[in-house]
């Protein structure tokens, strides 16, 4: 592993204390070697409230998936060489977590892009174990962009809003349409616009998200008004 200083360079406060973590414990057990359990048991650890809530989203009981983990921990691979060793994955999920952050003008890693970046992996060590839970695997990535975005925007005193890259007319949509989200965390959802911002290029629209009213900030171009014949 690289010097302390320059590795910590790359991290936010949070995103820091779940890499800090994860080292750690892959110290206390001589194994000198972060894997993905490594990681996923850190972001449980150091950030045990956003990481209950979006299990809490999945129907999974979050001390289901923490015992397995450390059960996996306990057979871990070990590096025997000079310092601490990252594995390449645990590498690649750090490179997506680091887009994540640089798309919301943010220079270090935060636990939430950790989370995000693990969460989208369909086929990846996180979501294969929480579908072994029962979890949905097209559920996942959602759970854990709503539940990052909750908590990035209660850190900054604003509603959490999701806001998706696009433009169109607004005069495409109007209160009381029914539409079909295309694309982003929420796409396939239907809802209806319950308001047009002009100014932001977006529309409110509300959503039944297990079983709750929700309102959502889209983009005009990532939205297709559902028409009904007679």
């Amino acid at each position: 592993m690289e010097g302390t200083n320059s590795y910590r360079g790359r991290f936010a406060e949070s995103g820091w204390r779940v890499m800090e973590r994860a080292v750690k414990e892959s110290r206390r057990r001589q194994q000198n070697y972060v894997s993905l359990e490594h990681l996923v048991h850190a972001l449980g650890a150091a950030e045990a409230d956003l990481f209950d809530a979006f299990l809490l989203d999945l129907g999974v009981d979050a001390r289901e998936p923490r015992a397995l983990v450390k059960k996996r921990l306990a057979s871990g691979l070990q590096h025997r060489g000079a310092g601490v060793r990252v594995a390449p994955e645990v590498n690649s999920y750090l490179k997506a977590a680091r887009r994540r952050a640089l798309s919301f003008k943010r220079d270090g890693i935060e636990s939430g892009d950790l989370l995000v970046a693990l969460a989208q992996d369909k086929r990846g060590f996180l979501v294969e174990l929480l579908r072994s839970f029962g979890a949905d695997a097209d559920v996942v990535a959602w759970a854990a962009h709503r539940r990052v975005v909750e908590a990035e925007a209660a850190r900054a005193g604003k509603s959490a809003v999701v806001y998706v890259r696009g433009a169109h007319s607004p005069t495409d949509y109007a209160e009381g349409d029914t539409v079909r989200i295309k694309s982003g965390p929420f796409a396939s959802f239907t809802g209806k616009v319950a308001e047009v911002l002009k100014e932001s290029a977006t529309i409110k629209v509300i959503v039944q998200i297990f079983g709750r009213t929700t309102p959502i900030d889209i983009n005009f171009s990532d939205a297709e008004k559902i028409t009904f014949a007679r």
